[in-house]
């Protein structure tokens, strides 16, 4: 009877596998790395594309003579005596934060 020979043994198989479970394990940490850099970086690009709106729509609001500042407490009669706030004045920029 001849022997066939055309076919993987269990022992090369399960090697295979062993080789492949150290290699994804010994990347697993890098490309970990490497996305939370890019979390990273789009974030803050997010940020600074907010900043940037915000910075946009007060110079567009200024040339057009209207204001660009935003009331911090409710001041809907006009005859609130309040005018602290975290600023110290009765009104806030939208920048003033950033």
């Amino acid at each position: 009877m001849k022997k066939l020979t055309n076919g993987f043994t269990l022992v090369e198989l399960l090697v295979v596998i062993g080789i492949l479970g150290i290699l994804m394990g010994a990347l697993f940490p890098a490309i970990s790395s490497a996305m939370l850099s890019a979390n990273t970086t789009a974030m803050a690009m997010r940020g600074r594309n907010l900043f940037v709106g915000i910075t946009q729509a007060n110079t567009e609001r200024e040339a057009q003579g209207l204001s660009s500042v935003w009331p911090h407490k409710n001041t809907t009669d006009g005859l609130s005596d309040d005018t602290e706030d975290i600023a110290g004045t009765a009104y806030s920029s939208a920048t003033d934060y950033f």
